[in-house]
Parts: structure tokens; C-alpha cells; sequence
């Protein structure tokens, strides 16, 4: 006679990333709480952390089913619902938080600062000192050195000065297919 197994739970620890247009929220779950990291970009520190205990919030308890584990689809509507009035409310009250269910919450970092900006001339002449101290850099090993993000401002730089002549380019094909371009600069004895 043929029995049916007894389905396993799934694991409470679990995590989910929310992509949202500034950022993305990490939301990891345990069977007690769940914790909501909200990050401003990709590689930035989070700017804040909200945990919901399951014990303090009815609704957030419906959502964990003893077998399938978390209802992950209602578990964001409920976030999204709860962070947005969030956004509008002064979270340092602590009977305003104890009275939302909220436990822990860390209050907003530093948000980082905008990178200065340099007259053009500078930030070309801090290039094409990095590539002449370390030939054949990549984009991201200038960027990194000169203390600046990889962005389309600064590659245009950097074409700018392939094209006048200082910064010499050479393409190479990585293993993957993706397109490495490193660069040299030009003696200048030649000239």
C-alpha cells in the first residue's frame, strides 16, 4: 500500500531582493521576524533596517504557513504597505514604534557624498599620470585610482584623450567574449 510522504517544511531563513527604482530592499525572514534592509544603490552600506516581529503583528503571522513557509507575494504587499507609511512618519518616537510592531531601527546612515567635481584639465591630467605609472589599466583601474566611479562622463575622458593623441588604446577579447580595453600613453619624445 502506497503512502503519501508527509511534505517537508521549507526553511523560515530565507531571503528575498526587491528591485525598486532607487535602490532595492534585502528582506530576510526567520520564523520570528522579519528584517528589511533598504540599499540606496548596489554597492552601497543600507541606509536602514526595520525588523517586524511576527509576535507584534497579526497579519505579518497569517503570512507564514507551518508547511510552504512564507507567503513571499503577501509578504511585500505587507512591507510595501508598512514602508510606505513609514516613509511619512517619525520613526524616533518610541511609542509610535512599539505601537507600529517595530522592535529594532537603525537610524539612517550618512548618505554618501556626491563625488566633487574637478575641472576637466585635472581630472585628465590625474589619468594620464595613473596610466603612466601603471600601463595597460583598464577603465575601472583608472576610475578606482583617480578616486571616481566608472561613469560615461569619465570614459568620454578617456576617449578624449585616446583621440588627442596622449592615451593610446588596446582592445582585447576576455575569455568570457566581453570586451577589455587597457591603455598606454604615448611617448611624448616623439612628438
Amino acid at each position: 500500500m502506497y503512502r503519501k510522504p508527509e511534505p517537508e517544511p521549507l526553511p523560515y531563513q530565507r531571503n528575498l531582493k526587491v528591485r525598486l527604482p532607487q535602490g532595492h530592499l534585502l528582506i530576510s525572514t526567520t520564523r520570528l521576524m522579519v528584517t528589511v534592509h533598504h540599499f540606496p544603490s548596489p554597492r552601497a552600506e543600507p541606509d536602514y533596517t526595520i525588523r517586524f516581529m511576527v509576535s507584534d503583528n497579526p497579519e505579518l503571522a497569517q503570512l507564514l504557513h507551518p508547511i510552504e513557509g512564507w507567503d513571499f507575494i503577501g509578504l511585500v504587499k505587507f512591507l510595501w504597505r508598512k514602508i510606505d507609511m513609514l516613509n511619512h512618519l517619525d520613526l524616533r518616537d518610541e511609542k509610535l514604534r512599539s505601537e507600529l510592531g517595530l522592535r529594532t531601527v537603525s537610524s539612517p546612515s550618512q548618505k554618501p557624498q556626491r563625488q566633487e567635481k574637478r575641472p576637466a584639465e585635472q581630472a585628465m591630467a590625474m589619468i594620464r599620470e595613473h596610466v603612466l605609472n601603471h600601463p595597460f589599466c583598464t577603465r575601472l583601474e583608472i576610475a578606482r585610482a583617480i578616486g571616481r566611479s566608472k561613469s560615461p562622463y569619465l570614459l568620454a575622458q578617456i576617449e578624449w584623450l585616446v583621440m588627442n593623441g596622449t592615451l593610446a588604446r588596446s582592445i582585447q577579447i576576455r575569455a568570457n567574449g566581453a570586451i577589455e580595453y587597457r591603455y598606454i600613453v604615448v611617448d611624448d619624445a616623439g612628438h
